[in-house]
């Protein structure tokens, strides 16, 4: 599992691998529809089930989502550097090395998807926001957008990304904030060896009041390696990714309930069958926010 989690992880935001396979698709969305047909629905579910009544599949199952498209998005080359990049909210977002435009495209809409206002992967809303005063972790940057929003607004960033192909492009897209910023290339986890490192292990002698963590089903890993700093009464916000494992929504509920947090999960569902094989539920919330 700890290999499949590292291979995920180096990934830096996962593709839907699944969804490439139309009978797929259909055969989750059946399946939804007729889960939801049968239950007692709360207005969350309302939602979906109205979207995929009309409407394909998709990993997020709101009109939203059809704001962003491929073909919208335009790709420059830097010529200082070789490197790719789009203009995100007036500020350059770098790609790694090799990537074509058209890879490029569909992974700035995928980005620009989770992180709409509406969607339930977006790590922040109107009362959980990053503030001048924020030291920031963001575990599983990968290209950075989410850093990149905050850069401006924030005391301070740790990147963590371990990654080496995503290192060149975020010391590229950071350069104007060098001050602010510091990249860590490692895996955290629950140990300390050779290219992992626990939070705890990290923090000490360091501050710290925001984490942000998406680490493609490691993060219940994560917080066991965390338990000092996650107890800190000055780390007061947590946003952390729970929909990879089926049961991630209740295990990073439980973590975050007993080091202090009261914990909740951004609106709506997401369409998640897992990694490789489907697996139920297909509809997963997406991200937990936290705070004392």
């Amino acid at each position: 599992m700890v290999s499949l989690i590292k291979r995920l992880y180096h990934k830096g935001w996962w593709q839907w691998q699944l969804f490439k396979s139309a009978s797929v698709r259909k055969r989750m969305r059946r399946e939804i529809l007729n889960d939801l047909a049968v239950a007692r629905r709360s207005p969350e579910e309302e939602e979906v089930f109205a979207f995929l009544q009309k409407n394909p599949l998709t990993v997020f199952p709101y009109p939203f989502a059809a704001l962003y498209r491929p073909s919208d998005v335009k790709v420059y080359a830097d010529k200082s550097n070789g490197l790719k990049f789009v203009w995100h909210k007036q500020k350059r977002l770098y790609f790694q090395r090799g990537w074509g435009d058209d890879r490029i495209k569909r992974a700035y809409t995928a980005l620009c998807r989770e992180q709409h206002k509406d969607s339930p992967h977006c790590y922040t809303d109107a009362r959980f926001a990053v503030s001048a005063e924020s030291i920031l972790a963001d575990i599983g940057s990968a290209e950075g957008i989410f850093a990149l929003e905050q850069v401006e607004g924030c005391q301070h960033i740790y990147l963590f990304e371990p990654d080496p192909g995503w290192i060149e492009a975020l010391n590229a897209t950071f350069s104007p904030w060098k001050e602010k910023i510091t990249l860590v290339n490692r895996f955290v986890s629950d140990v300390n060896d050779g290219d992992r490192i626990t939070l705890d292990t990290y923090f000490a002698g360091r501050e710290v009041n925001f984490i942000k963590a998406d680490v493609e089903g490691a993060e219940r890993f994560l917080l066991k390696g965390a338990q000092a700093v996650i107890r800190r009464p000055q780390l007061h916000r947590i946003a952390i990714a729970a929909y990879h494992r089926p049961d991630d929504g209740s295990v990073l509920w439980q973590q975050l309930e007993s080091a202090g947090f009261k914990p909740r999960y951004t609106h709506g569902f997401m369409v998640f069958g897992g990694f490789g094989r489907p697996e139920r539920p297909y509809l997963r919330r997406g991200v937990i926010l936290a705070e004392k």
